[in-house]
């Protein structure tokens, strides 16, 4: 490998281009969480809306991402 690994998991280590990805992901969906809380009138509109399904999704969306980066 270029840079080596830098992680181990058990016996195996993981190439700096998985590290990378699921710290960027991270962060990504870190920076969407607080672009939600910084725009409280987008989340009401679309609560208001879609009153049981918005905060349904939004929950779904959250977790869905975060599997898949972990």
């Amino acid at each position: 490998m270029a840079g080596g690994a830098s992680e181990k998991v058990g016996a195996a280590s993981r190439p700096d281009s998985v590290i990378w990805y699921e710290r960027l992901a991270g962060a990504a969906l870190v920076t969407g969480l607080g672009s939600a809380a910084a725009n409280p009138v987008s989340l009401a509109k679309y609560y208001n809306l879609y009153p049981i399904g918005y905060p349904i999704m939004f929950v779904c969306s959250i977790a869905g991402q975060s599997l898949w980066i972990c």
